[in-house]
């Protein structure tokens, strides 16, 4: 990309920089250009997610700096019918101390209407907590999307809740 960009993550820190600059220049803020469309993730119906499969198990937390993906069904909020599916690819990160291991992870609703929504989250691999993802994107009805949704799991080890706000 430039001469001075020596990886990967430093090309995209490099080009999230630019879109940045380009959008202020242009006069239109983040926030200004997402809400355009008056799409919130609040207009989100809350989903169940239920992984059914990786191609490395998350569970393997020791081999840092290592990319894994996962996949699963979209189920509404009371588990009853199947919605969608989802897709994720993440990148493990150093733990830090015992049971600190995180993963950077991008994943993308897609719900059997065709409309797609794509989530960025840091994912915290060794505990069973809720944590935030932002909503990155959405089309069709999702255009426009802005937000986060919580994703919480539950007592089943691969079964989350995701409400959208």
């Amino acid at each position: 990309m430039f001469g001075f960009v020596r990886s990967k993550w430093s090309a995209a820190l490099v080009a999230g920089a630019v879109a940045a600059v380009v959008a202020c220049t242009m006069g239109v803020s983040a926030s200004e250009a997402a809400t355009s469309s008056g799409v919130l993730a609040a207009q989100v119906p809350d989903t169940v997610v239920t992984f059914e499969g990786a191609n490395q198990p998350r569970s393997a937390l020791h081999l840092a700096n290592t990319s894994f993906g996962s996949f699963g069904t979209i189920r509404d909020a009371d588990n009853a019918a199947q919605v969608g599916t989802f897709s994720q690819q993440c990148r493990k990160g150093p733990a830090s101390g015992l049971g600190s291991q995180t993963a950077v992870c991008t994943g993308v609703y897609k719900f059997t209407n065709g409309a797609q929504i794509t989530l960025s989250a840091v994912w915290p691999l060794a505990s069973n907590t809720a944590f935030d993802a932002v909503v990155t994107a959405g089309t069709l009805e999702y255009e426009g999307l802005t937000g986060s949704a919580r994703v919480t799991p539950r007592a089943t080890a691969g079964v989350y809740d995701v409400s959208f706000s």
